[in-house]
C-alpha cells in the first residue's frame, strides 16, 4: 500500500486518519441527525494519550468530508507539540 511505502521512505512520524481500519484516527458510526452530523472517533494507541473513543461528536453541517476534516483537526491538536519548531510536527495522511 502507498501509505506503507511513504512511511518506509521517510524518517518523519506519520499520523493517519480516515475510514480505514488501519487509520490512527478512524471515523466511525457516521449518521445524520437534526440537519447535521453525529459520529464517533476511534483513537489508536499510537496517538498521544493512548487508545480511546470520542463518542457523539456533533457538527451542524452535512457531509462525510466535513467529519473527516474535523478528525484531521483533532489529530493535529492531539499530536503537535504546543511549543517548539514546526519541523517536529508529524506528517498527516488520510487513508
Amino acid at each position: 500500500e502507498m501509505t506503507t511505502e511513504i512511511r518506509d521512505a521517510c524518517s518523519a512520524k506519520f499520523v493517519t486518519y480516515g475510514l480505514s481500519e488501519d487509520a490512527d484516527l478512524r471515523l466511525r458510526n457516521l449518521r445524520y441527525e437534526n440537519n447535521g452530523l453525529v459520529f464517533d472517533i476511534e483513537v489508536g494507541r499510537r496517538i498521544a494519550g493512548g487508545a480511546r473513543a470520542v463518542l457523539g461528536v456533533r457538527m451542524p453541517v452535512p457531509g462525510e468530508h466535513n467529519a473527516l476534516n474535523a478528525i484531521a483537526a483533532a489529530v493535529r491538536l492531539m499530536e503537535v507539540p504546543r511549543t517548539g519548531p514546526m519541523s517536529s510536527s508529524p506528517i498527516f495522511l488520510m487513508i
